[in-house]
């Protein structure tokens, strides 16, 4: 039940993955300004899961099929890159400024070095000098201020509006050097220039297309979008990157991006060979592609700090009361729910880092399935006036209406009125993400955990990610801490502030954790690590089918 930044359930139940955070900012000079990834990719990953997945020889050219859950909502990074496909489509049209490496630590990409100040306020970026962008026009460092005085543009509309407003001035200081000087300090904003506000646009594209660039995107990447409407990416034949070889990449002439929005007709079509490879955060879609002795499909298995979620509006009623979402909360019977649709398969979720991370507060007292309780509090709501309808929206997939159905009795019982609402993955997403929230309760996913500032967007004050319109003084102080150390130890402490204060104020409700696959035929191989900030996104440039 997600949605978001994408999967199984995929909006059907708000969730977060929190499996495996990694620690750490270090601070100081030189390439180690930034926290590294929450351990999804590093030391902490689980036995066979997150894993590159590199068989046989690569076979230069080719065209594949990747099969994803819902039509495109947005290819610019000023809008809202959300979804699964968008990410992925993204990620092979653009490049971002810097990102991370197998171990989770920010690596070079765009550019090469960077440095900060002690204060944390100041950070330096040399660039590439070797890379154009897919229109023949060049990277460089003019193109990086372009790009973020683009985003920081009203006129722009972004969505990362009060991110970007932090950015005091961006200044080319040489071609290939760029410098950022913040508002305040922020130990992570290199993490930030790693996801996909750091995937620098093209400014000729810019230029021709105005208000039309988001269906008319142009990157760095290893392929260019032939157009909107066909979902089709060619090679693009300039692209700077080479394999351990010297080979160039990406390997692929032609990847087709095809939506199908139901997880098991996207196995099925797999199966049929309709498509070559799939995303899927469907539990049940794992187990079949791997105990599928037939087709013999691959499975790269991808956890982290992500679980479904239940997303509550707070400016609107019912959820505005704190009772009612208590009520909720103590509703909601996890256990159940991961047996009879998972078969146990998944991990109950009750805080948004992984239960191995060192920033998981075991001692928080979350709110854990007892109905007597749940009555109690949703009759003394309904007391005072409280209307206990509301309407609980996902996405039309198969595993979101399983999902629901399945929770509904349990809400009812407790004195819900529940009516269960579906809605396209595209439009539900931009509805979430509009002014105000135009919904009550709904499914979600939030992406992964990158590092220790990851919470700050969602429930801080009046930040862009805030969806749930979550405002508590105490957390937002405790946030603001996290952001101006480089020091874990204290990191862990502003964070056990946070986590016990939403524990009590549930502002969305963690179900349980995520199970991602990308599924694919056994001609094909190349698949790097996943991305730590995303869904099991993967970079598509190494992608290969075998000699």
């Amino acid at each position: 039940m997600s949605n978001r930044r994408s999967s199984p359930l995929r909006v059907s139940l708000l969730v977060l993955v929190l499996l495996a955070l990694v620690a750490a900012a270090c601070g100081g000079k030189g390439n180690k300004s930034s926290s590294g990834p929450s351990g999804s990719t590093g030391k902490g990953a689980k036995k066979d899961f997150n894993q590159a997945q590199f068989e046989g020889q690569p076979r230069t050219g080719g065209n594949i099929t990747f099969g994803v859950e819902s039509n495109f909502a947005s290819l610019d990074p000023a809008g809202n890159l959300a979804q699964p496909s968008d990410i992925v489509t993204a990620l092979a049209i653009y490049d971002p400024l810097v990102t991370y490496d197998a171990a989770g630590k920010i690596a070079p990409s765009l550019a090469t070095k960077w440095s900060n100040t002690d204060d944390l306020k100041t950070y330096r970026l040399t660039l590439r000098t070797d890379v154009k962008f897919g229109d023949g026009t060049p990277f460089n460092a003019d193109a990086v201020v372009q790009h973020f005085t683009r985003l920081k543009d009203p006129a722009t509309n972004c969505t990362c509006a009060e991110v970007v407003a932090k950015i005091a001035k961006i200044t080319a200081t040489s071609p290939s050097q760029v410098e950022f000087t913040l508002t305040e300090p922020n130990a992570f904003f290199m993490n930030i220039l790693a996801a996909t506000l750091g995937m620098i646009v093209s400014p000729a594209q810019v230029a021709k297309f105005g208000a039309n660039y988001a269906r008319n995107p142009m990157g760095t990447g290893p392929f260019v979008l032939e157009s909107y409407s066909s979902q089709v990416l060619k090679k693009n034949p300039n692209y700077w990157k080479k394999d351990s070889q010297g080979r160039r990449l990406p390997y692929l002439d032609q990847i087709t991006m095809k939506s199908i929005s139901d997880a098991q007709v996207r196995l099925q079509s797999l199966k049929a060979g309709d498509i070559d490879i799939m995303q899927t955060a469907d539990t049940s879609n794992i187990v079949d592609a791997l105990q599928d002795k037939q087709n013999n499909f691959k499975v790269q298995k991808v956890t982290g700090s992500s679980s479904t979620i239940t997303l509550f509006n707070l400016k609107k009623p019912p959820f505005n009361d704190l009772r009612v979402r208590q009520a909720f909360a103590y509703a909601t019977n996890r256990d159940r729910m991961n047996q009879v649709q998972y078969n146990s398969a998944r991990q109950p979720s009750y805080l948004p880092f992984a239960t191995d991370s060192p920033f998981y507060d075991k001692n928080a007292k979350v709110i854990k399935f007892d109905r007597a309780r749940a009555k109690s509090l949703l009759s003394a709501a309904i007391k005072d006036g409280v209307n206990p309808s509301f309407k609980y929206t996902c996405i039309p997939t198969d595993e979101a209406r399983r999902v629901t159905a399945a929770l509904r009795p349990d809400y009812e019982a407790a004195g819900f009125k529940v009516t269960n609402e579906f809605q396209d993955q595209g439009a539900y997403v931009n509805r979430i993400f509009s002014k105000g929230g135009d919904y009550q309760a709904g499914c979600f996913r939030n992406a992964q955990c990158a590092s220790a500032d990851c919470l700050y967007s969602s429930l801080r004050t009046n930040e862009p990610g805030n969806v749930v319109f979550y405002s508590n003084a105490k957390v937002d102080r405790a946030l603001e801490a996290v952001r101006q150390t480089t020091n874990v130890n204290e990191q862990i402490k502003q964070l056990k502030i946070v986590q016990e204060q939403i524990a009590k104020d549930i502002p969305a409700l963690p179900l349980l954790y995520d199970l991602f696959g990308n599924i694919y035929q056994p001609q094909l191989s190349g698949l790097p690590v996943p991305e730590p900030w995303s869904l099991g996104a993967i970079k598509v440039a190494t992608l290969y089918l075998k000699k």
